[in-house]
């Protein structure tokens, strides 16, 4: 089945037309299952792994390879979802974390600022000035985490394959545009897309095992076919080389693996 990812700015409507299409197509809503499942593998809580995707770093937050960890795990949480059953994320940083899948519709949610600062008083019951500070800042924190965790714009519509303005648009109207859409040919499953979500599924499986080694720790997948790379530094070198190479070539579905370093030494080890 089509899958959706859904990116709403605050104050939108963005979890009100999450919640419509999902009723509209009985679409799993996979966002809190995801979060709640990656933080658990983590031995967190489910809101200190949100903190990666909701407070900008500073002196005394959350560190960069901390980030990076956390975002490892939400994306292999996601993409599991994503082939087991045709769903909807709805939660932050969704077009970032699964690229490259052509029956996976990327959506963002936007709004006028002035409807967004009226929506923000109406709900909060606050000054029209404390609601404009208060999302300006928010999207501006947004904009910094896309860009340290992915670097990416953000605010870049060219990312999404449908954008919806709902200054424009009711949230009934949003939401039958998004059922119509993902209906379109163009989002069917075809064979070739869902190996790339397959491909991409292992590869993050893959970073899961090896993050702790290397937290830059880049991985390639074809056709079982596994390349990883890494930069790995210190006394521990090639100690690390060697446990990336056996985790990897454990992980199910792999067949063959490829450890490249950063002087170009390769390894290789046999089929399995």
């Amino acid at each position: 089945m089509s899958i959706i990812s859904i990116s709403g700015l605050s104050y939108t409507f963005s979890e009100t037309i999450t919640e419509r299409v999902s009723s509209r197509l009985a679409y799993r809503c996979i966002a809190d299952e995801v979060f709640q499942e990656a933080a658990e593998r983590l031995g967190i809580s489910r809101a200190t792994h949100e903190k990666a995707f909701t407070e900008s770093s500073g002196l005394f937050g959350m560190s960069a390879a901390t980030r990076k960890v956390y975002t490892a795990h939400i994306r292999s949480t996601l993409a599991t979802h994503f082939l087991q059953d045709h769903g909807i994320y709805g939660g932050p940083f969704g077009v970032h974390l699964i690229r490259g899948v052509s029956h996976l519709l990327n959506v963002r949610i936007r709004a006028e600022l002035e409807d967004r600062v009226k929506l923000k008083v109406e709900r909060d019951a606050c000054s029209s000035s404390e609601a404009r500070s208060s999302i300006i800042k928010e999207d501006q924190q947004r904009r910094a985490l896309a860009e340290a965790l992915f670097s990416a714009d953000d605010d870049d519509d060219h990312l999404f394959d449908l954008v919806i303005n709902t200054s424009n648009m009711t949230v009934e109207k949003a939401a039958d545009v998004i059922a119509d859409t993902v209906g379109m040919s163009r989002y069917k499953p075809m064979t070739y897309s869902v190996g790339c979500l397959e491909a991409q599924e292992l590869a993050n499986r893959i970073i899961v095992a090896l993050i702790d080694l290397d937290p830059d720790v880049d991985v390639r997948v074809d056709a079982g076919n596994v390349q990883v790379r890494l930069t790995p530094r210190g006394l521990m070198r090639k100690k690390k080389v060697r446990l990336a190479r056996q985790r990897a070539a454990r992980i199910e579905g792999v067949k063959n693996v490829t450890i490249q370093v950063l002087d170009d030494l390769v390894e290789r080890t046999g089929s399995r």
